[in-house]
């Protein structure tokens, strides 16, 4: 938590929004299990480095093919997207002195590989962590809830099949 924290405290800029526009983005939530626990991946913002899910607009795309692109671009994994979201949070946009709310959608992606090189590598730093860490290291706690539901999905669907 002290790393979010800090992270804030050197955004230059507002800290509250300035314009009532809310802007809708896709998220993903990329996931593997490693000896059988539950590990998610979680990156850098390239302002601010506070730990965050990779995200970004969409364009004209569905928002879970948005997430699917962000997720390679930015921490250069690629696997299975599932096309129902997680859920939403709300997450704060700065650009000098404008800010403004993003909508976030955010969708579970089974990682099936890692990319040694992607578009964004040199600017981020990507790690892969249980859940109790990516509780801790988020900037939000609204993403921390979005990995306890990740767990309870993941679980379910076990139930189900087995």
């Amino acid at each position: 938590m002290k790393e979010a924290k800090q992270a804030v405290k050197a955004v230059d800029g507002p800290i509250e929004p300035t314009s009532d526009r809310i802007q809708p983005q896709a998220a993903a939530l990329p996931y593997r299990y490693e000896n059988g626990k539950l590990k998610v991946m979680i990156v850098t913002s390239r302002r601010t480095g506070r730990w965050v899910f990779p995200k970004g607009s969409m364009g004209k795309s569905k928002e879970w093919k948005a997430a699917e692109q962000e997720a390679y671009e930015e921490t250069g994994v690629s696997g299975t997207v599932d096309r129902k979201p997680l859920g939403r949070y709300l997450s704060l946009k700065v650009r000098g002195e404008d800010a403004w709310q993003t909508d976030v959608a955010l969708y579970p992606l089974k990682i099936s590989k890692f990319h040694k090189n992607f578009p964004e590598k040199a600017q981020r730093k990507r790690k892969l962590v249980g859940i109790k860490r990516a509780r801790k290291m988020l900037s939000q706690p609204e993403m921390g809830d979005l990995v306890d539901a990740l767990a309870k999905r993941l679980k379910k669907a076990e139930r189900r099949l087995g």
